[in-house]
């Protein structure tokens, strides 16, 4: 039987403990945490920002790492980076949070209609 493979994508919400998306990924056998650097997004050029965001993702895979996994940093556009590594991994499933930013609804929209298909099916989940 083959194993399956659920991306949990991080957006804002960059911490393990009770953290909703992967909370929903955890039902898959192989979970792969996955950080995209959006090249929509202005904010990552502010160095202060990026200083912090960097420090956050730091903490993040180290917490990530108590538990077994590596973060998966990718640089560009969410859908397309979401997409690629679906593909490479085989994934089954791709886990994201529900945002309320009218940019974060359009993102999820798009997920949602551009979700990578595999052999069976992948499912875009927003818990």
């Amino acid at each position: 039987m083959a194993k399956s493979m659920a991306i949990a994508l991080f957006t804002r919400d960059l911490r393990v403990h009770d953290n909703p998306v992967l909370s929903a990924a955890a039902g898959a056998d192989e979970i792969v945490p996955l950080f995209v650097l959006d090249s929509a997004i202005a904010g990552f050029a502010v160095p202060n920002r990026a200083h912090f965001l960097a420090d956050s993702l730091v903490d993040l895979d180290a917490g990530l790492g108590d538990l077994g996994a590596k973060l998966v940093v990718r640089h560009g556009r969410v859908v397309e980076q979401v997409r690629a590594l679906a593909a490479e991994l085989d994934a089954t499933e791709v886990h994201i949070a529900a945002d309320v930013s009218a940019y974060a609804q359009r993102r999820q929209q798009a997920l949602v209609r551009r979700c990578p298909r595999t052999a069976d099916s992948c499912a875009c989940t927003m818990p």
